[in-house]
């Protein structure tokens, strides 16, 4: 909000269901990555994005419209964006998910978001419950 970000790409993480004009003001997006040929850590990066390894970032082929040198797209954990919603419904879809990537993609943001290591159980089991 507020910084018009121009020639970048972005990934919807908000259920399709709040997207429904006047259920949400506001939905979440990530930013893509394109990952290049001349990517000298092009090879280490889809190696780790293949293998479930990175919880950095989630694999995408090159959409409908990339340029030949771009090999993946990188969704990005690290920084949420939130657009308007009314915003949001003008701007240009390049491609959708299937429906094991829409559950995969949630997984991992469910994952990063809220996982409940042991740290953070033995925290919330020590809080007084009032």
């Amino acid at each position: 909000m507020g910084e018009r970000i121009t020639g970048a790409k972005f990934a919807i993480a908000s259920s399709t269901c709040d997207l429904i004009p006047n259920r949400r003001r506001y939905a979440t997006l990530l930013r893509l990555q394109p990952i290049t040929v001349d990517n000298p850590y092009a090879k280490q990066l889809l190696g780790e994005m293949l293998k479930f390894t990175s919880t950095q970032r989630m694999y995408l082929p090159p959409l409908p419209g990339d340029s030949e040198t771009i090999l993946a797209n990188a969704i990005l954990f690290d920084g949420l964006i939130q657009i308007r919603l009314e915003d949001l419904l003008m701007s240009t879809r390049h491609a959708s998910l299937s429906l094991v990537g829409w559950r995969i993609f949630g997984s991992i943001v469910r994952t990063i978001m809220v996982r409940a290591g042991e740290s953070e159980v033995k925290m919330r089991t020590s809080l007084p419950i009032e």
